[in-house]
């Protein structure tokens, strides 16, 4: 059974199937359980702030580049939350938006050098 579903993960249809089946089921909760609706809009920035803290706390603060990550993340998560919380012209809302997509491609940025770290090691 194992190697069945690594076999079907490991397969692009298999990918689309299980990406597929996430987004119907997700709609599926919006339309049918209408109070469901808030909890997934509050989750993209839990999410972030969840995962800036963690980077944070899994590779400690001794690397600047994984201290920006983790502080652009939660910085992240929070204006998404103030965005959805408060009314804010177009020039706070872009800003709001966009330092998750910053957060994002700095820990992707960290990730690789972190990589390359552990290779020359």
């Amino acid at each position: 059974m194992v190697e069945y579903v690594r076999r079907f993960t490991n397969h692009l249809l298999g990918r689309l199937v299980i990406i597929l089946t996430g987004v119907v089921a997700v709609y599926w909760g919006v339309i049918q359980y209408p109070p469901i609706r808030p909890v997934i809009e509050w989750t993209f920035p839990v999410i972030l702030f969840l995962w800036g803290g963690s980077r944070l706390y899994i590779y400690g603060i001794h690397k600047p580049l994984t201290v920006i990550a983790g502080c652009l993340l939660m910085a992240g998560g929070l204006s998404l939350a103030l965005f959805q919380l408060l009314p804010m012209s177009e020039m706070a809302g872009t800003a709001a938006n966009l330092i998750p997509f910053s957060g994002i491609l700095a820990e992707i940025y960290a990730d690789h050098y972190r990589k390359q770290a552990e290779q020359a090691e």
